[in-house]
């Protein structure tokens, strides 16, 4: 399976009539598949789903690689009827059946911007030896012998 989420048909008639086959029958009903699949030497389970024209594999967990919530969950906290009706109003205020409702400008995808490259003088070079240093090396070389 490469990176990408989504699948394309393997060259060839052979893998293009059920692929397509499949997508379009996938397409028209609204459903998706559940399905098995082999990655990295273990078997996986996903959901398989249309997008334009190719299908999407969408990864998902076996019940023993699930965590217990209860190590994750917060402390038990009151709660009053009040605030939850609050946040359910709070909720349909801001809740869109689809995307496009939004009335805001299309989403963008946004890269990262590229590193400035390094000019010839921005480039450090090792620093030299004072011509002190060189000197006191000697004296001692010369002590010592």
């Amino acid at each position: 399976m490469p990176r990408s989420p989504r699948e394309t048909p393997s060259k060839g008639e052979v893998a293009a009539k059920p692929y397509t086959l499949l997508r379009q029958a996938l397409s028209r009903t609204d459903k998706v598949a559940v399905v098995k699949y082999a990655l990295r030497g273990r078997e996986r389970l996903g959901l398989l789903r249309p997008v334009g024209d190719a299908l999407s594999i969408q990864g998902l967990h076996w019940g023993d690689e699930i965590r217990s919530p209860a190590e994750l969950a917060p402390p038990e906290t009151a709660v009053s009827e009040d605030e939850i009706k609050g946040a359910l109003a709070l909720m349909d205020t801001m809740a869109v059946e689809r995307l496009e409702e939004t009335g805001g400008p299309p989403a963008t995808v946004h890269e990262m911007p590229k590193p400035k490259k390094k000019t010839a003088a921005a480039k450090k070079t090792p620093a030299k030896k004072t011509t002190a240093k060189k000197a006191a090396k000697k004296t001692t070389r010369r002590r010592a012998s």
